[in-house]
């Protein structure tokens, strides 16, 4: 969301994943979380993934005609350093 020039993320969602788990079940857990999104009339012209195949293709569902981003490193970096000192997440 851009409000004066400066944009701000909507949410975030952190899943714990082992790897073991059903095929399709990330996918379909970042589908339900954007959903939300949508379901409130949110419908943005981008949306930034790092280069998850499960992101991608989630914000492809939800938003078929929204541009994929990829974020860089650096932002992927800083945002998660920012985050790691809140202490409402577990960060590894």
């Amino acid at each position: 969301m851009e409000v004066d020039g400066t944009e701000y993320p909507l949410g975030y969602l952190f899943l714990d994943n082992d790897g073991n788990g059903v095929s399709g079940a990330r996918t379909n857990v970042i589908v339900k979380f954007l959903a939300e999104f949508r379901t409130h009339g949110i419908f943005p012209q981008f949306f930034l993934t790092d280069k998850d195949f499960t992101q991608i293709s989630a914000g492809q569902t939800v938003w078929p005609n929204t541009k994929n981003s990829i974020m860089s490193l650096a932002f992927t970096t800083s945002s998660r350093n920012k985050i790691k000192g809140n202490t409402h997440f577990k960060m590894r």
